[in-house]
């Protein structure tokens, strides 16, 4: 066996990419209210990011936050749909690349009375 490595020959050089860290968590984070039934959410990010995990809750502290909102990491803003109305929402955010997870920033909206 270690006869044949010592026969083994690159013919191109092997190139490894430095370790990228795990992203510091999304700052400016806001949520804004716009009609009975959405609440926008904007925030500043720096790379290297693949996805941005959004949760929300009616609860800051008992939760539970509901997750499954997934937006790209070259994205900055979501609007978060279909809410209830007169309703005090709680959203949590966190960047997310191949290393790991940030830390979560949080931001907090209601949204407005239904009016037909």
């Amino acid at each position: 066996m270690a006869d044949v490595l010592k026969t083994i020959k690159l013919k191109e050089a092997v190139v490894i990419p430095a370790p990228v860290a795990v992203p510091n968590a999304p700052t400016n984070f806001t949520a804004t209210a716009v009609s009975h039934d959405q609440i926008n959410l904007a925030w500043d990010a720096q790379s290297p990011v693949t996805t941005f995990q959004i949760e929300l809750s009616t609860s800051p502290l008992t939760g539970p936050f509901v997750g499954g909102i997934n937006v790209s990491g070259n994205l900055t803003s979501y609007a978060a749909t279909g809410l209830a109305p007169i309703t005090l929402y709680y959203f949590r955010i966190r960047a997310v690349n191949y290393s790991g997870a940030s830390t979560t920033s949080s931001a907090q909206a209601t949204t407005f009375v239904y009016s037909p």
